[in-house]
């Protein structure tokens, strides 16, 4: 009896450690994004054309921290690391677009699983309304 006990208080804990753990993980990806939205709502478009800069921005200690939490606990489930890794992925590749003429824009977006790229409008407001509708897309999946 005391055995059986012993068993369901352990199971016990680790199912309470495994959904801790993914909670955790949901929470630095939410995080993750929540930065990268409030940088681009502060910057605007104009921060999209430089491709270094927001390699440089996404190398960010706060955003790496929070990639960092997702991708140790990706074990746990929920694709958090592949949503956050895709996410940064998304942000490059629209980076590299602005620096593009607009009739040559979204000539080959990547293959994200988890996110969509919008890539209907290649204008300048087309291209900041995609990089928008990514992190909404990222955010709403969480």
């Amino acid at each position: 009896m005391k055995k059986q006990k012993n068993l369901i208080s352990i199971v016990i804990i680790v199912l309470v450690a495994a959904a801790g753990g993914r909670l955790a993980a949901m929470k630095a990806a939410s995080d993750y994004g929540r930065h990268v939205a409030a940088a681009f709502s502060a910057l605007g478009y104009g921060a999209l054309t430089d491709t270094k800069e927001i390699k440089e921005f996404l190398r960010d200690p706060q955003l790496t921290g929070c990639e960092n939490r997702t991708h140790n606990l990706a074990f746990l489930g929920g694709n958090y690391s592949r949503r956050v890794r895709e996410l940064k992925e998304g942000i490059i590749y629209l980076s590299e677009q602005a620096s593009l003429p607009e009739g040559k824009r979204f000539a080959a977006p990547p293959k994200l699983q988890s996110l969509s790229i919008d890539s209907d409008d290649p204008s300048d407001q087309g291209l900041g309304n995609a990089v928008g509708a990514l992190i909404l897309d990222f955010r709403q999946g969480l």
